[in-house]
C-alpha cells in the first residue's frame, strides 16, 4: 500500500488578483470570489493513416486558449469584483490574472497570464431563494503559465 498524501491543500488560502500591467497586483479580489473554474489550454492533436500500417501516426501541436470562469457575489461597490470586471469588459482592456491555489504560502505555485473579460456583469436573480446574488464572468487568454511563487 502506498503512503497517503500529506501535501493536500484546501481552498481556504486561495488567492486571486487582477492587474492592468502584470506588475502591480494590488487588486487582490480573493475576498470577492467564490469559485475558479479553469478550462481549455489543452494541446491540439492530429492523426493520419498511411498506407502499409494498421494504426495512425499521431502528433501533438499547439495549445488552445484558456478560459477561466470566475464566480463571485454580485455587489455594486467600487473596486470589488463586478466593478473591476465591468471596467475591463466595457473598455476591452487587457487584464492580467494571478491565481495562487496555496495562497501566499512560500514555495507555492502561481498561474499568471493576460487576457480579456468576455462577459458582462449583469447578474441573474431568483425570487424564490434567499441566496446571495452571485454572478459568473469569463476571462479568456492565451494561457496561465505556471511558475514558482516569488513574493507574497
Amino acid at each position: 500500500m502506498s503512503p497517503q498524501t500529506v501535501g493536500h491543500i484546501t481552498s481556504k488560502h486561495v488567492t486571486l488578483a487582477l492587474s492592468a500591467d502584470g506588475i502591480d497586483w494590488s487588486a487582490d479580489v480573493s475576498g470577492s470570489v467564490t469559485a475558479v473554474t479553469p478550462g481549455g489550454g489543452e494541446s491540439m492533436t492530429g492523426s493520419s493513416h498511411v498506407f502499409g500500417a494498421h494504426i495512425p501516426i499521431i502528433g501533438i501541436g499547439k495549445k488552445n486558449p484558456v478560459t477561466y470562469v470566475i464566480r463571485y457575489p454580485y455587489t455594486e461597490v467600487d473596486a470589488e469584483m463586478a466593478d473591476l470586471i465591468d471596467g475591463y469588459f466595457e473598455n476591452q482592456d487587457l487584464c492580467y490574472l494571478r491565481y495562487r491555489p496555496r495562497g501566499s504560502q512560500a514555495d507555492g505555485w502561481e498561474f499568471t497570464g493576460a487576457g480579456y473579460w468576455t462577459t458582462p456583469v449583469t447578474p441573474a436573480t431568483d425570487a424564490t431563494t434567499a441566496d446571495i446574488v452571485s454572478n459568473e464572468a469569463t476571462w479568456f487568454g492565451v494561457e496561465l503559465a505556471r511558475g514558482d511563487q516569488a513574493t507574497t
